[in-house]
């Protein structure tokens, strides 16, 4: 029965993807006709059946913004299915030319084997034989992709290793790795509440695109942390972190119209890329960088608290975040970091990463709504849910139906990520 079950879902999906792939070639056609200019998509050649993940998310934004900054976009669409994000793009120019930004953009990038950027006209997209240009090489070798494809020559494992080794060998900063963490957590279907690039998850008033948006408006100001100065007390470091953070805030808020998107990712990685600046291991960094937060509980009025973080620490004794970062992070940050670390690779494995935190996690968005015994609900089905995916889509239902987003374990489970590969990458 289990070999009958796998066998229809595998059927299933294979008519989903034609059935998408069919309804994408009418959408260029339709846009042809109503523009009767060339449409540019962009897609990530990645491997598999779960296409929709941060690894495609990061190519295929990052060559869009190649794109729009040499050419005007007329329209732009962002568009998240099975077959993993797109990026459709109507440019009023010659289409010979686009396509040869295209090509050279495929042939030059450090993740130009990665992406698949197609020219649209009339009833085809343009290919490099209309230029006499050879056929793409493969992920894995120098050989005809297409060649490989057919014969098999490559195990899926291979190609995803492949795939993840060019992109994580393309993040030459900071600020990149921490996109690509953010672009990560955003993207990861099976949130259980939270945004995910399919549904607005517990949210009315947020989606998909209201992170992306955050996203590319803050991760620029993460580099001012280089700015400064480390030579002076840690208490002047803090309160300077605090203003950038402050700063990053109110440009979040403007791009978002209101929506607090990341306003605790902003906090936790403010806090850790300064930690990794100090001389100390990175856990002792974040402890000692966290002291002025013990002023914090000390001026908190508990007749008028002026948070929701004041309002639970009043009525329930948790020290939320604050607490969390003047602990080092410990010892949820190491567990996380350790259990996601072992097999990075794996789609169900940052799942599980995620659902771990999330049943350790002292969450203040779960307190807020449910209430302390609400929380440890949340926290006992998350664990029961922890590496049993059968329970998955019940956990799922409950958190929709109570209406529950842990966006604090959210920001955690993005700075695991960070983390893991910013350490692949020597940045800590």
């Amino acid at each position: 029965m289990k070999n009958t079950n796998n066998t229809k879902q595998i059927t299933d999906s294979l008519q989903r993807h034609l059935q998408l792939k069919e309804e994408l070639v009418s959408l260029k056609q339709s846009l042809y006709d109503q523009y009767q200019l060339p449409i540019i998509s962009i897609q990530a050649n990645y491997p598999g059946e779960q296409k929709l993940n941060g690894w495609s998310a990061y190519t295929v934004l990052t060559f869009a913004k190649q794109i729009e900054t040499h050419f005007t976009i007329l329209k732009k669409q962002l568009i998240f299915n099975e077959l993993g994000p797109l990026v459709l793009m109507i440019i009023k120019d010659d289409p010979l030319a686009l396509k040869q930004f295209a090509i050279q953009l495929e042939n030059t990038h450090p993740l130009g084997r990665c992406v698949d950027i197609d020219v649209f006209v009339k009833d085809r997209p343009l290919s490099r034989m209309d230029y006499g240009i050879q056929e793409r090489s493969c992920l894995v070798c120098k050989e005809i992709a297409r060649e490989c494809i057919i014969t098999r020559k490559h195990s899926l494992h291979e190609v995803t290793q492949a795939f993840h080794t060019l992109l994580l060998s393309s993040l030459q900063s900071i600020e990149e790795t921490i996109r690509f963490a953010l672009l990560s957590e955003c993207m990861l279907t099976s949130k259980f509440g939270l945004v995910t690039p399919l549904t607005q998850g517990s949210h009315h008033d947020m989606d998909i695109y209201t992170f992306i948006e955050s996203i590319d408006t803050i991760v620029p100001y993460f580099k001012k942390v280089d700015d400064i100065d480390i030579n002076q007390s840690l208490d002047s470091i803090f309160q300077e972190l605090r203003r950038l953070g402050q700063d990053i805030e109110k440009v979040m808020f403007e791009t978002t119209h209101g929506i607090n998107a990341h306003k605790g990712a902003i906090f936790l990685f403010l806090m850790i890329l300064m930690a990794q600046r100090l001389p100390t291991p990175l856990t002792q960094a974040i402890k000692h960088l966290a002291q002025p937060l013990k002023d914090d509980f000390k001026s908190m009025n508990k007749n008028s608290p002026l948070t929701e973080g004041e309002r639970q620490y009043h009525q329930y004794q948790t020290l939320g975040v604050r607490g969390w970062v003047l602990n080092g992070g410990e010892p949820l940050l190491s567990q996380a970091l350790n259990y996601y670390t072992s097999k990075p690779d794996s789609h169900h494995h940052q799942v599980n990463t995620l659902l771990l935190i999330m049943s350790k996690c002292e969450d203040s968005t779960i307190i807020k709504r449910s209430g302390i015994q609400g929380l440890k609900e949340f926290q006992k089905k998350a664990l029961e849910a922890f590496e049993n995916p059968q329970l998955w889509s019940s956990f799922e239902s409950y958190c929709l139906k109570s209406k529950l987003s842990a966006g604090g374990a959210a920001d955690i489970f993005a700075l695991v990520l960070y983390l893991s590969h910013s350490q692949e990458r020597s940045l800590l």
